[in-house]
């Protein structure tokens, strides 16, 4: 199976909104074609009308490709698929001459027990998940720093602010899986969180 890249969702990004970023996910059903292509694809839901959701998950519903057989042997041909994706706006590019680390070595990152601690208390209440992005300063021990919420989803659940209290406990390599220095680069940290089981 193949699926959009970074660069597929950047040129499917739909233009802003009466000045407002678009930010939230669509729904689509698609009907499978023999080869795995998804085809004759039709939005079922948009978690923000007028933004432009349900035409850029439409874009991206080409790129997928699924294997012709599923994993209990069946053909996939003429089946109904369901397509949730998530819209984010594209990240802010680092200030200029500054790296973005995007093979970092993690030597120490958050666990499921650190989520369940920050989980914002009224998602936790009302039995909402979702995700936030940070784009955060590498300093020279190789922890995070002066990080800044670059998306959050759903806007307002606070789990951008859990994210930044979160970001404390990650520290990487001093040099990355590309051999170079990650001191004074710039990394993007997303972060889904999901309801503690």
């Amino acid at each position: 199976m193949s699926s959009p890249t970074a660069k597929d969702y950047a040129d499917a990004y739909p233009a802003a909104t009466a000045g407002e970023p678009a930010d939230g996910a669509a729904r689509v059903y698609c009907t499978v074609t023999d080869a795995g292509e998804l085809t004759a694809c039709e939005v079922k839901e948009e978690s923000i009308v007028g933004q432009g959701l349900g035409q850029a998950v439409l874009a991206l519903a080409p790129k997928f490709k699924m294997a012709p057989l599923s994993m209990d042997g069946q053909a996939v041909g003429g089946k109904l698929v369901e397509l949730y994706l998530r819209i984010r706006p594209p990240p802010p590019s680092p200030p200029p001459g500054v790296r973005l680390v995007v093979h970092p070595t993690w030597v120490a990152r958050a666990a499921g027990v650190d989520a369940a601690k920050y989980y914002p208390v009224r998602a936790l209440r009302m039995g909402v998940e979702g995700d936030a992005t940070l784009q955060c300063g590498i300093d020279a021990q190789g922890l995070l720093a002066n990080c800044v919420i670059t998306c959050e989803f759903p806007k307002g659940s606070e789990f951008g602010g859990a994210s930044l209290a979160l970001s404390a406990l990650f520290q990487m390599e001093l040099v990355d899986k590309d051999g170079q220095s990650v001191v004074g680069g710039m990394v993007r940290l997303p972060i889904n969180w999901r309801l503690p089981r």
